[in-house]
């Protein structure tokens, strides 16, 4: 499952307004009469113009649905908090929006990369609620968080024990959620999402991993000579995760955390 077109998310408002999505964190088990884990969505309600707006939306605009100022103290923020089910992860990010629960499109983005030293271990890993070195010319006293009400409204109080890794460059300061990491690498697909949140790994890898002997002699194994991985995919995983998923189940730990 890699694409969210028309597919309906239970949970979502139902009503005809746009929701974007904030936020996504807390893993939670069980999740209702099931076994499986529930993560929680915060959703934040677009006004109408902006939604058939969004082309035009300058920076200024953003920072106004996402932040809120003291001079925007009266402005009413709508807050819905439903659970979805692991195997949805892949299709929810922040800034995607949602009517009755179907993807209908996304606030505007500025993609940036960011090149990572020594070997990807690089900068702070922070709760949202942690108090951080304020800018030149912060109040003297006034408290100063990772994220502020100002930059980024709500989710500062609802997700205080949020943890996002903080890396500078230069005068930026790239905030990247815990959740934002964990999507990328252990939930990019629906089936890889559910085997990596329904319990220890090693008790779930065959759910996207075939280990069975086949009579040809093929089989998910490590051979030294000549060297070489070989991995057989379940049937609904597709081929493009096969490098990912033998380095979780081929590679030692050790190796692992080098990557």
């Amino acid at each position: 499952m890699s694409s969210n077109a028309e597919i309906k998310i239970s949970g979502f408002p139902e009503d005809d307004g746009y929701w974007f999505v904030k936020w996504i964190d807390e893993f939670r088990l069980p999740h209702l009469t099931t076994s499986s884990a529930s993560v929680k969505v915060v959703l934040q309600k677009l006004g109408s113009v902006d939604f058939h707006n969004l082309n035009n939306l300058g920076s200024t605009d953003i920072r106004s649905i996402l932040g809120q100022r003291k001079k925007d103290a009266d402005v009413i923020i709508e807050i819905r908090c439903p659970v979805v089910m692991p195997g949805t992860l892949p299709l929810v990010f922040i800034g995607a929006i949602y009517q009755r629960g179907v993807y209908v499109g996304r606030l505007p983005t500025r993609r940036r990369t960011i090149a990572l030293a020594d070997g990807g271990q690089e900068g702070f890993e922070l709760s949202l609620s942690q108090q951080i070195t304020p800018p030149p010319g912060w109040p003297e006293g006034a408290p100063y968080s990772l994220l502020n009400r100002f930059e980024y409204s709500v989710i500062p109080n609802i997700m205080r024990s949020s943890r996002c890794l903080m890396i500078n460059r230069g005068e930026d300061t790239f905030i990247i959620p815990r959740m934002t990491i964990f999507k990328t690498f252990y939930a990019p697909h629906t089936e890889l999402a559910k085997a990596f949140c329904g319990g220890p790994w090693n008790d779930r890898l065959d759910e996207v991993i075939c280990l069975d002997d086949f009579e040809s002699g093929l089989k998910t194994q490590k051979i030294t000579h000549p060297e070489q991985w070989n991995i057989i995919l379940q049937v609904r995983v597709p081929d493009v995760f096969a490098p990912l998923l033998a380095c979780f189940t081929l590679m030692s730990s050790q190796d692992r955390a080098l990557l």
